[in-house]
């Protein structure tokens, strides 16, 4: 049978607006201009998009954007330079889908006449379309901005893998404007999401409105993850792809904290994995007692330190 669990996770220290969105570019009938552009890479035009690649049935597009990066440069960028500016008064929260053939970061740039604004994002599932959010409220005042920029695979200059992306489109941004990261929460649901989904695990956690807003929970959206049939030991992966943004083995950030709701009692299981170091799992108990009822678990991974 399925099971359904609801949970928030952090690492702890012990109604929207709508306006009309903006297409800049679907790889059909609104393209950018990256072929007449600059860049360190290759950009191929449009191509077909391949099948069998969206499980999230999120790009139902024909063709879409390739871009193939430079082997040469560590920061290979792709560039579409507009010929006149944006307008992100309202419309700056940017979406844009992003197949890719590793796990790697990307960084998303916007640019204007001293005026830049940049975020990175991390790539945890390969070959799989995957839309990634932007919040670039921080340039709802800028007036200049007229390029988009992207880096693949940035820092690694002997990478030559070609990208797939498309749908960049702009949106208000909604109540979630301006909201300051905060790295020690990997996920509420609401404004601070923060986590990467890997696999596996990013098929199968959506965001639904809490259906028992009580006790130690009363948030209005909570994260619903189904246990897959057929998979004794199916896992819901958060990957962070590089130590160095890492925080549970920090310190001041070992403590991993959860809050669950399920309705089925069972071990709850906590593993740290990668790099060079063992993998080390933690185990707590949801007993029946703690059914159908908000309870947060915490697990202490200080011997993890460094």
């Amino acid at each position: 049978m399925k099971r359904r669990l609801l949970f928030l996770m952090v690492f702890a220290l012990i109604s929207i607006s709508v306006s009309a969105q903006v297409i800049y570019d679907d790889a059909e009938g609104t393209v950018l201009p990256w072929a007449e552009a600059f860049g360190d890479g290759v950009y191929n035009g449009r191509v077909a998009n391949p099948a069998d690649q969206d499980p999230l049935g999120i790009n139902a597009s024909t063709t879409v954007n390739s871009y193939t990066k430079s082997n040469l440069h560590g920061y290979s960028l792709l560039i579409a330079v507009l010929s006149d500016p944006l307008d992100l008064s309202v419309n700056n929260q940017f979406k844009v889908q992003v197949n890719s053939p590793v796990a790697t970061q990307f960084i998303f740039k916007i640019e204007g006449a001293g005026e830049a604004l940049e975020q990175t994002r991390n790539i945890a599932v390969t070959n799989t379309w995957i839309e990634y959010t932007f919040d670039f409220s921080g340039a709802a005042g800028f007036t200049t901005i007229n390029k988009f920029i992207f880096f693949f695979d940035p820092g690694v200059t002997e990478s030559g893998d070609t990208y797939l992306f498309d749908n960049i489109v702009a949106s208000p941004a909604g109540p979630c404007a301006g909201t300051v990261v905060n790295p020690l929460i990997i996920d509420d649901f609401e404004c601070q999401r923060n986590g990467t989904y890997g696999a596996p695990g990013f098929q199968d956690v959506t965001p639904i409105a809490n259906p028992d807003p009580s006790g130690i929970n009363t948030s209005e959206t909570v994260g619903q993850y189904c246990d897959t049939c057929g998979s004794e030991w199916h896992a819901l992966v958060f990957d962070w792809n590089t130590p160095e943004v890492f925080p549970v083995t920090k310190v001041g950030s070992s403590i991993v904290n959860i809050k669950v709701w399920t309705n089925k009692a069972g071990v709850l299981k906590f593993k740290l994995e990668g790099g060079a170091s063992p993998a080390v799992e933690r185990d707590v108990q949801v007993t029946l007692a703690d059914l159908n009822i908000w309870r947060e678990y915490s697990v202490d991974f200080s011997d993890q330190i460094g």
